[in-house]
């Protein structure tokens, strides 16, 4: 059976959500990977549903110790049903899961490594091991920058050397303070387009540069086959690859105008349509790679797979978000000149400032000690940290220990030079670009698509949706008294059919807007709804000169 391919590769996302044998995996960086990769669940076929399981099924039990993670779990319905695998855990030969421990008795010499699994527990004594739990969330949204520097950090017993696979910017000074934030994280966000030739049963597909009704400057990147020029700068809406999908068409659905055609001039009418790769919206970039892929074979159904890479250089902007390793998140809300940053009292600029009211309602004062041991760290030029006074002495700068307020410097404003009223922290933390950024969300619409049932704009970016007017935000507004502009929401701007129209008529020959006079098409779907129920509703309209009840039903 053959039919749209876009509606069927749309669908396969959508399957692997419902079934649990398999998932997409993620790539955003390669802990995600990781941690994907080690999942496991029971729900599925032959399993459980998140409806059905008790709590005691959800519940930590003994044996998981040393073979699943208490804390790595889904939130919501799934809870205690999707986990990961412990660290160091295995897959035994019988298909149970493995954990390793040592084996120490009075007659062993060294340490050996045993593994059990859950019905050996019993055998053995087993010791409490140290626990670390790690912020592991956050840097599972964390996006891979174009330069690093390479660190060496030490967490609990292990030393970790991080070369370019875990993203981590080390910034050089960064204030706790009430202030403005500046960073300086450039990546290259890559993004990968492709599409598939099929053989209809009106023939196959076929790739061109030859599309018909199409604007030219959407088609000014295409080469001699059809398909966008390596290092090419392509926008919104441009066409990546040109495809053309035969269909029939019967000789009673030409127009009269392709009808008259056809028999004067024997143009023969166009019996294909369009099915091109388009940018999406926030697509625009280089394109660094294309790759056209043929599969050899002597079936006839043999699809062909174009893909094109766009690469995106992406800086920081205001409204994207970082964070640091202590859960301290946040939005970049201004970007400043170097010049206009505070600096301290040596001439140096700081990175980055921080909002202190982030500090003591959420407690995590991890991230000051992070500060204060990373500048300690930075003025002694050692791997482990000594105290501030000794470095003052050593390095000849005083103002690095000011006994006046421990842990604190003076800093200077950028802009007139002066000192600021309070002293606040000085430090070298490490921040964390997120995957959240402000050019896969920001999102505008003038014009688009309506629902079919409701004759309200969808919902949503990737449908080029408007903005939701919910009931709160109706509230708002009648609260502030703004009466045209409420009605304007709730009438020309969402489903109001005939108001929508007559705006457009205005718009093009010129005059004053009427106002709608029937009902919008919301209240039409609610009385049909009322109707199927059996349950008729009478609505007229009410004259606004003299209060008449105006028979004409809306």
């Amino acid at each position: 059976m053959l039919g749209d391919a876009n509606e069927s590769m749309s669908t396969i996302p959508g399957f692997h959500q419902i079934q649990f044998e398999g998932f997409f995996l993620d790539r955003t960086n390669p802990l995600t990977q990781i941690v994907h990769g080690r999942k496991l669940s029971y729900l599925g076929p032959g399993g459980l549903t998140g409806r059905t399981a008790s709590f005691r099924i959800r519940d930590i039990h003994p044996s998981h110790y040393g073979r699943i993670c208490p804390i790595d779990t889904s939130e919501g319905i799934n809870v205690g049903l999707i986990g990961s695998l412990a660290i160091h855990a295995r897959m035994g030969y019988w298909g149970s899961l493995e954990s390793p421990f040592y084996k120490i008795s009075e007659r062993s010499t060294g340490l050996r490594l045993l593994y059990l699994s859950p019905g050996r527990d019993e055998y053995y004594m087993l010791a409490a091991g140290n626990s670390l739990a790690l912020n592991q969330d956050i840097q599972e949204e964390q996006v891979v920058p174009a330069r690093y520097r390479q660190e060496f950090l030490t967490i609990a017993w292990e030393r970790l050397i991080c070369r370019g696979k875990v993203t981590i910017l080390k910034m050089r000074y960064s204030l706790v303070s009430v202030w403005y934030m500046k960073i300086f994280i450039l990546l290259f966000h890559i993004r990968k387009y492709e599409i598939q030739t099929h053989a209809t049963s009106q023939g196959p597909e076929r790739i061109t540069n030859e599309i018909p009704h199409l604007e030219a400057r959407l088609l000014r990147n295409l080469d001699k086959n059809g398909i966008v020029m390596l290092g090419s700068w392509v926008e919104t809406g441009d066409i990546l690859v040109g495809k053309l999908t035969p269909q029939m068409v019967k000789e009673s659905s030409y127009a009269p105008e392709d009808r008259l055609l056809r028999a004067i001039l024997g143009i023969q009418v166009s019996t294909s349509k369009e099915t091109c790769l388009k940018l999406p919206i926030g697509g625009r970039g280089r394109v660094i790679d294309v790759r056209w892929i043929q599969k050899r074979g002597g079936s006839s159904y043999n699809p062909e797979m174009i893909r094109v890479y766009i690469s995106q250089k992406r800086e920081i902007k205001v409204g994207d978000k970082v964070a640091g390793r202590h859960g301290n998140k946040g939005i970049i809300s201004k970007i400043l000149p170097r010049q206009d940053m505070p600096y301290l009292q040596d001439g140096r600029p700081v990175d980055m400032v921080f909002n202190p009211l982030g500090v003591p309602s959420r407690m995590n004062v991890g991230q000051i000690f992070e500060c204060s041991l990373g500048y300690e760290q930075e003025a002694s030029r050692k791997l482990v940290f000594s105290e501030l006074y000794e470095a003052s002495k050593q390095t000849a700068n005083p103002w690095v220990f000011e006994p006046e307020y421990p842990g604190k410097s003076r800093i200077f404003d950028g802009r007139a030079g002066s000192p600021f009223e309070q002293p606040v922290i000085i430090g070298k933390p490490y921040i964390l670009k997120l995957i959240h950024q402000v050019d896969d969300k920001i999102h505008g619409r003038s014009s688009g698509h309506y629902a079919l049932v409701t004759q309200q704009p969808l919902r949503g970016r990737a449908k080029q949706g408007g903005q939701r007017v919910g009931e709160m935000e109706v509230w708002a507004l009648e609260g502030f008294g703004v009466a045209h502009i409420l009605q304007e929401m709730l009438t020309y701007k969402s489903d109001h059919i005939r108001a929508r129209q007559e705006v457009l008529g205005t718009t093009i020959i010129g005059g004053i807007i009427p106002n709608p006079e029937d009902a919008p098409e919301s209240f039409r779907l609610l009385v049909r709804e009322l109707r199927s129920l059996a349950l008729e509703l009478n609505h007229f309209l009410v004259s606004e000169k003299n209060f008449q009840i105006n028979r004409k039903e809306a």
